[in-house]
């Protein structure tokens, strides 16, 4: 799960679209996944639906990370009946900031009232990079991707950012000099993740597919973001047909790609270091 917390004014924007919640729907989507409510929190407000909300979200402990995936299974019971694709050009006016901050926090919220993890793998990214003595560059490029707005050619050129800044770092930890053009074919032969070349377990003909094909994702996000489908270069027509799955793939491309080269770096059995 996810490391993404919820910011304040995130939880205030859900409470206020339970305004139009039915207070019996609102108890039972929380009630159903555990939750208890708080009714002496002290929250004061004109609207009983928006009160006992609070008084559920009042009582969670958010430090612990299990309450996640529970929470978001509430929030997309009551998100349900309000989302767009079931009240089309009349949802309530809250819903876009509801978005807005939910994105900024690192979850997207799709048009059926679904919410995921942006970078479902974020947590994993940071945790990894503790042996690495300047992770300023990935950091930059995993803050850039929680925080676009829903705009998939930025996020496609932001996606191959990120994979071009951990590549660089770990080349520089290496003490490898690089040519950009050929980054992650570099990285993958540093690390010993070249199928060809790898020993034991790595040697298996099913795990050198999966290699293969984490290599093969990664250069194919850079050839779609070089193509004029992300942002980076600037394109003589306007992009047509990309779309929040096509951002969504991008980014867990990427993802999928820096976690592996990530851990490979930092684990001490890994082929790179026999």
């Amino acid at each position: 799960m996810s490391s993404q917390k919820f910011s304040r004014r995130t939880l205030s924007a859900f409470r206020q679209l339970t305004t139009q919640i039915p207070i019996r729907s609102i108890e039972t989507a929380f009630e159903d996944e555990g939750f208890t409510a708080d009714p002496l929190n002290g929250y004061e407000d004109s609207s009983e639906r928006r009160v006992r909300t609070e008084q559920y979200l009042s009582a969670i402990v958010f430090d612990d990370p299990l309450v996640y995936p529970r929470l978001i299974r509430a929030m997309e019971v009551v998100l349900e009946p309000i989302a767009p694709c079931h009240t089309p050009g009349t949802q309530p006016s809250d819903w876009a900031p509801f978005v807005k901050y939910m994105r900024e926090d690192g979850w997207i919220v799709d048009e059926t009232g679904s919410i995921s993890a942006l970078l479902p793998s974020a947590a994993a990214l940071v945790e990894s990079m503790t042996t690495i003595s300047d992770i300023s560059g990935i950091e930059e490029g995993i803050t850039r991707l929680q925080t676009l707005t829903d705009d998939p050619a930025a996020s496609i050129g932001a996606a191959k950012e990120l994979m071009e800044s951990t590549a660089k770092v770990l080349l520089q930890e290496l003490g490898v000099n690089f040519d950009s053009k050929t980054l992650i074919n570099t990285v993958h032969t540093k690390l010993g993740l070249d199928p060809s070349s790898n020993a034991d377990v790595d040697s298996a003909t099913s795990l050198k597919r999966i290699l293969g094909g984490a290599k093969s994702v990664a250069l194919g996000l850079a050839e779609f973001r070089n193509a004029g489908y992300g942002t980076g270069h600037g394109q003589p027509t306007a992009r047509r047909g990309l779309g929040p799955r096509h951002a969504r793939l991008a980014i867990h491309a990427a993802v999928l790609w820096c976690d592996l080269v990530l851990s490979t770096f930092t684990d001490p059995a890994a082929p790179w270091r026999k």
